[in-house]
């Protein structure tokens, strides 16, 4: 049979897209984690910066400490005229500047330097008094030294140091309570932003969770629709079904003409556009296999068609001569589907093979229009081909001349018909077709088998070679003994 070529199915795609959804999701989640991250590396100076406070209360009384405790030392020393608190003096100064360096340490920047040098400037000028006080003492003038370090000159700088000094606490203090606050205030309004974000991400969800439910609405609603005309095609399609088995030979009849037979009929779909006829005659009888284009609806509205028509000539034309009845089977169908009918797309037809039975003359008249008759005797398969040109087609031409097939056949003989569904299917490892040589061979191996057994064997070597591959045709094989 010459295969239909069906139409691509393109479902209508739907318009609705989820992808700005999200992408803005995303986006959003992705900014989330950004500002997420960023309050928390906020809490994480925030707290740095309050372990500097603590530091620089910690520093800054130690720095006052040790300046008080230089210049107690250095007074000890000149009042007691003993030199053993230079020692304390000169270990508490290591200790003051290390104080200073460590203060510096916790904000470093240009007015912090200079701050630091002021206090250091005051340090060497009142380090130099303390150290001629020292020298004094060391002379044995400790009125002289008491009298040095109780002098304007002593005083008024060990004021300004305290004084700078205090400022210079204070300016850090300041500085990082500055600080603190700006994180602060930053921590805040990253917050804000977060939960301003997670608002506006929750009314985008409800949103598009809204659109969504609207369109899921709507899909099921769609589905609901194709589901009723689905089924309301289906019933159709199945009450078809009865329609084609109704007009295919009952197994009654087929008994009383063959001594043995067996049908493998297998739609492609719950119809299709193989069957096989019979017709009782004056002498004898006609039996066919016939394969229609195409498969499913369409092919079954062609199979009806066909027989409609076969009937016709066998009872008003001819019925013993089956290359008279394929040429007027195909000028009758080419003038019931193209009379009148323009549409160049209709191109409908079908491949027959008719054999006309005389059992008592052990005679058989075969005509096949591109399908054959296999004769097996005694386990040898002989393939009797028909002719050519398919019936029906508009290339088929309305003068040719079918050929008949004149056979004597023997009680132990048995004949065959297919349809091509059978030796077209596809399967193996490399995806080919089945194969007439395959077939052939399942005939000679099974000659001597019962024809339900052979039936059995054909169907199950077919279903091996498919494996996973779908059924790609309608197909039929009969078999009978006369």
């Amino acid at each position: 049979m010459v295969k239909d070529k069906n139409k691509a199915y393109h479902p209508v795609k739907n318009p609705y897209t989820k992808r700005w959804f999200i992408t803005s999701v995303i986006l959003t989640i992705f900014l989330i984690i950004i500002l997420f991250l960023n309050i928390l590396f906020s809490f994480y100076l925030l707290n740095s910066f309050k372990n500097k406070e603590l530091a620089t209360e910690r520093e800054s009384r130690k720095l006052l400490l040790y300046a008080e405790t230089m210049q107690m030392s250095v007074r000890i020393s000149a009042a007691s005229g003993n030199l053993k608190w230079q020692e304390e003096y000169i270990k508490t100064k290591h200790k003051l500047e290390k104080a200073l360096n460590e203060i510096s340490l916790l904000v470093f920047n240009q007015e912090t330097i200079i701050r630091i040098e002021e206090i250091k400037s005051y340090i060497e000028k009142i380090g130099g008094i303390e150290s001629e006080a020292f020298r004094l003492v060391s002379r044995g003038m400790k009125d002289e030294a008491v009298d040095l370090l109780a002098g304007w000159k002593y005083t008024k700088n060990q004021l300004k140091l305290s004084k700078v000094t205090k400022n210079f606490v204070s300016y850090i203090k300041t500085s990082i309570e500055n600080k603190i606050s700006v994180y602060k205030t930053q921590i805040t309004f990253l917050t804000l932003v977060v939960v301003l974000f997670i608002i506006i991400l929750f009314f985008l969800w409800r949103k598009t969770v809204g659109l969504w439910n609207i369109q899921i609405e709507k899909r099921q609603k769609a589905e609901k629709e194709l589901q009723y005309a689905n089924d309301k095609i289906m019933d159709s399609i199945r009450y078809a079904q009865i329609i084609q088995n109704a007009i295919l030979p009952n197994n009654k009849e087929l008994s009383r003409a063959f001594a043995h037979n067996f049908i493998l009929w297998m739609p492609r779909d719950i119809v299709g556009g193989d069957y096989y006829w019979f017709k009782k005659t004056k002498d004898g009888f006609l039996f066919s296999l016939i394969d229609c284009t195409g498969h499913g609806v369409p092919g079954a509205l062609m199979s009806m068609l066909s027989k409609a028509v076969l009937d016709g000539i066998v009872a008003h034309s001819c019925d013993d001569n089956p290359a008279e009845i394929l040429k007027e089977l195909n000028i009758m169908l080419k003038k019931n589907l193209y009379d009148g009918n323009k549409d160049k797309r209709i191109n409908e037809g079908l491949d027959i093979g008719v054999c006309y039975i005389t059992p008592q003359k052990k005679k058989m008249v075969y005509a096949g229009a591109k399908i054959s008759l296999y004769v097996s005797e005694n386990g040898q398969v002989k393939r009797i081909k028909g002719d050519k040109q398919s019936l029906g087609y508009r290339r088929s031409k309305l003068d040719y001349q079918y050929t008949n097939k004149e056979i004597d056949f023997f009680d132990n003989d048995s004949f065959y018909l297919t349809s091509d569904g059978y030796v077209d299917q596809l399967g193996g490892e490399k995806k080919r077709s089945f194969g007439r040589k395959n077939f052939i061979k399942i005939l000679e191996s099974e000659y001597n088998k019962s024809f339900e057994e052979q039936k059995e064997k054909i169907l199950e070597s077919l279903k091996d070679y498919m494996g996973n591959t779908n059924q790609m045709d309608d197909i039929t094989v009969v078999g009978f003994k006369i």
